[in-house]
């Protein structure tokens, strides 16, 4: 499991159907329910492609990047996150970073 976690998962085969159900309610909120709070969020983002592969699926399901005002995010929560910023910010409309004391 050590592997198969954060962004990663959104785009296996084996769990792409449980992120699909997020994906249709994040759809419902923004679109039939008119939220504009909502931003899922891809922790664990290990590169900017793993980034465009969650953001296929998200289109897979309807939600379109700039359709609504829906964000969509990302983690920054390694080392690649931040060496390759410029490139992530091509991906995800925005990010968390978390600081720790």
């Amino acid at each position: 499991m050590i592997g198969w976690r954060g962004a990663s998962r959104y785009y296996d085969e084996t769990y792409k159907p449980a992120f699909g159900l997020e994906c249709i309610a994040f759809k419902e909120g923004t679109e039939r329910d008119g939220l504009t709070n909502i931003k899922p969020m891809s922790p664990f983002c290990r590169t900017p492609e793993e980034g465009r592969k969650v953001i296929q699926v998200m289109n897979e399901y309807g939600l379109k990047q700039g359709k609504t005002a829906l964000k969509s995010m990302s983690c920054g929560e390694i080392p690649s996150n931040v060496v390759v910023a410029d490139q992530f910010s091509e991906v995800f409309d925005g990010f968390s970073i978390a600081r720790t004391t």
